[in-house]
């Protein structure tokens, strides 16, 4: 009985650890970029000047993450609560650390330092942006680590 409560402990605590060494972005921005390449900010852009957009931010430092490779995957979610994905630019799926299954719109992999490195991430969809807001949602390990949004007229 003693091991058996000993080990749920020690699992809660590994769990609390894992949740506390989570990646954290801050100061997330988004950017437009036109057909031309030429680079917008602001929080409103038009339909016909919206290529690709460029999602901006930094990482927390977090001690008790470890300084390694990760994946940042980002979710774009059109006005309509569905996300932007196209299997050919390198959409995909993830489980969330609660065990949901995501999709997510692309992925880019991270030295994660400690020293609050700043990512950059480009997406182009492929497709025209519709007219509305839009959601950029972040995760990292199965845990969403910030967001942002545009909105497009």
């Amino acid at each position: 009985d003693t091991v058996g409560t000993l080990s749920a402990q020690n699992q809660e605590l590994n769990q609390k650890v894992t949740i506390a060494s989570a990646l954290r972005a801050e100061n997330v921005r988004v950017f437009a970029i036109s057909p031309k390449g030429k680079e917008k900010d602001g929080e409103r852009y038009k339909a016909k000047r919206l290529d690709k957009i460029k999602v901006a931010f930094q990482l927390a430092k977090n001690p008790l993450t470890k300084e390694e490779s990760k994946d940042i995957l980002v979710r774009v979610v059109d006005p309509e609560g569905a996300i932007v994905s196209d299997q050919a630019t390198g959409s995909g799926t993830f489980t969330t650390f609660a065990g949901q299954e995501q999709q997510y719109s692309t992925k880019q992999q991270v030295q994660f330092t400690n020293n609050s490195p700043s990512v950059e991430v480009v997406y182009g969809s492929g497709t025209p942006y519709k007219k509305g807001r839009y959601n950029i949602e972040l995760y990292s390990e199965g845990f969403k680590i910030g967001e942002g949004g545009f909105e497009v007229r």
